[in-house]
C-alpha cells in the first residue's frame, strides 16, 4: 500500500533517519541512504510499525474530532429547535392571553361583573376553547348561557 499524504510520508522517512543514524553513528546521512532503496526501507519492520502506529493515530484524531464535531452540530442544533419551539409557544401564549382578556371583557360589557368562578374556568381554556366560546358568545342572552356553556366544556 502506497502511502499518499506528503507530510506523513516525510514524518516516516525523518523517523527512520533518525533511527538509522542513531543505529549506525559512524556512517554520514548519504552513505545510509545509498545502502537502502526506499523500497527497500519499506520493507522494515520499523516502517511498517511506524506506518501502522501513523494510521492508528490518525484514526484516533480523526474518530475525537468527528466526536467534537458532531456534538457542536448536536448543541446547535439543539439550541436552534429550542428557541423555534420557545417562540411558539410565546406565540401561543399572547394568542391565549389576548383571546382571554377580549372575551372577559365583552362578557364583563354585556352582562355585568362576572364570578370569580367563571373567570377562573375562563381562564383555564386553551386558545381553541376561547375561540369557541367566542363564537358562542355571539347566542348568548344571560350568564347562564355563559355557566352551561362553561359546564359543558
Amino acid at each position: 500500500t502506497e502511502i499518499v499524504d506528503a507530510t506523513i510520508k516525510r514524518d516516516i522517512v525523518e523517523l527512520l533517519e533518525t533511527v538509522l543514524l542513531s543505529k549506525f553513528s559512524n556512517l554520514t546521512r548519504q552513505e545510509i541512504e545509498a545502502m537502502f532503496l526506499l523500497s527497500d526501507i519499506k520493507q522494515t519492520r520499523v516502517y511498517r510499525d511506524a506506518r501502522q502506529e501513523g494510521r492508528q493515530e490518525g484514526i484516533q484524531e480523526g474518530r475525537q474530532e468527528g466526536r467534537q464535531e458532531g456534538i457542536q452540530e448536536g448543541i446547535q442544533k439543539g439550541r436552534q429547535e429550542g428557541i423555534q419551539a420557545g417562540r411558539q409557544e410565546g406565540i401561543q401564549k399572547g394568542r391565549q392571553n389576548e383571546a382571554k382578556t377580549l372575551l372577559l371583557r365583552l362578557l364583563s360589557k354585556r352582562f355585568g361583573k362576572l364570578t370569580d368562578r367563571q373567570t377562573f374556568l375562563i381562564s383555564s381554556l386553551d386558545v381553541e376553547e376561547l375561540e369557541e366560546l367566542g363564537e358562542a358568545f355571539l347566542d348568548f342572552t344571560s350568564l347562564d348561557d355563559l355557566d352551561n356553556w362553561l359546564a359543558e366544556k
